[in-house]
């Protein structure tokens, strides 16, 4: 693996568990809508994904007639194809640095906000007069909950005000800091030491690669 490829793949990385740390640091949950989750993801991914899947599967016939324009439009391809999962995929909210219990608490919570009844069945909740059921399924390990939707695709208009009700009062939560963050914030500081690194000793190489792919 080249230098170039050291620092596209890990830069984007590294920026990911950089916000994931910081996520996990604050000392009040975080609520996320899926797609959201999805699309940042997607962007930590996306270094791997231009060495990977974009070097392997260019066209040449492209290279030819687009030459370093084809780049743009792989990377257009690729934001086009997170953006067709984010619609395809199943809605679903998910809530950063909250346990099982505290979740509870903000589910009930929003519904009195809304002015609607929640009903509970083990680990899904239930809206009948909107018509919305959640399953939760939640990482113990991470503190972090999803609230997927079942009976896809559902009432997507009440479910995005059940969203910002569960932001506002999530927001009024005090909850410890997850420890995980620590993990998180060492890993991305490690990895953009080696990027900085990579950039300082390999700079000519990282340059000459930079002005192939905008040449080509």
């Amino acid at each position: 693996m080249t230098a170039f490829s050291l620092v596209i793949s890990l830069g984007p990385l590294a920026l990911y568990f950089l916000a994931l740390a910081f996520i996990n640091s604050r000392k009040t949950p975080l609520v996320l809508n899926g797609n959201r989750d999805l699309f940042a993801c997607s962007l930590g991914l996306i270094g791997f994904v231009f060495i990977g899947p974009v070097q392997l599967f260019v066209p040449a016939q492209a290279l030819l007639v687009w030459k370093s324009a084809v780049w743009l439009l792989m990377l257009i391809l690729y934001l086009l194809l997170v953006s067709t999962s984010m619609f395809l995929r199943r809605p679903q909210i998910v809530i950063y640095n909250i346990s099982r219990e505290q979740i509870r608490t903000v589910i009930s919570d929003a519904a009195m906000e809304l002015g609607q009844e929640c009903v509970w069945a083990g680990g899904s909740v239930n809206f009948p007069d909107v018509g919305i059921n959640l399953i939760l399924n939640e990482s113990p390990r991470l503190r972090t909950v999803s609230l997927l939707v079942a009976g896809y695709p559902g009432n997507l208009s009440e479910l995005n005000r059940l969203e910002r009700a569960l932001a506002k009062c999530a927001a009024r939560l005090e909850t410890a800091e997850n420890p995980i963050w620590k993990y998180q914030a060492i890993l991305a500081v490690t990895l953009l030491v080696m990027v900085t690194g990579i950039v300082f000793f390999y700079h000519s190489e990282i340059l000459a690669a930079f002005t192939f792919y905008a040449t080509t």
